[in-house]
């Protein structure tokens, strides 16, 4: 039995890690070396160029052609909608929690707090 089911194919959802695609789905499209592959990246249907250690693959493929176009890569992902599983994972709720929580404004916060604050004094 093999250990390792992640492998960089075309096809692949991964989440960016550094730069441009930082916390983004990204699918692989095509293997440039060993070290540094092109992405497209859904949110923006646009092209991009990363070393594979700036990205984190997923358990997520659609099965597509090496150097496949955005148009291609669009329309697998509306085909099979891996993206909003990936979202359904706790990885992908735990992201999504931390965004949230991060573009909340400073009343919001307080608001929060104080919530939190009387369930504390109910328990």
């Amino acid at each position: 039995m093999a250990l390792f089911k992640n492998f960089v194919e075309p096809g692949r959802l991964a989440i960016g890690r550094y730069g441009c695609v930082t916390d983004k789905a990204v699918i692989v499209v095509d293997i440039v070396d060993l070290n540094r592959v092109v992405v497209v990246v859904p949110a923006a249907s646009k092209r991009v160029l990363i070393p594979i250690k700036r990205l984190q693959m997923t358990d997520y493929k659609v099965e597509l052609a090496r150097g496949a176009s955005v148009e291609d890569v669009e329309a697998a992902l509306k085909d099979n909608d891996i993206v909003s599983e990936w979202k359904k994972t706790s990885w992908g709720k735990r992201t999504t929690a931390f965004y949230a929580k991060r573009a909340l404004t400073d009343l919001e916060r307080f608001k929060v707090v104080r919530a939190q604050k009387y369930v504390d004094t109910q328990i």
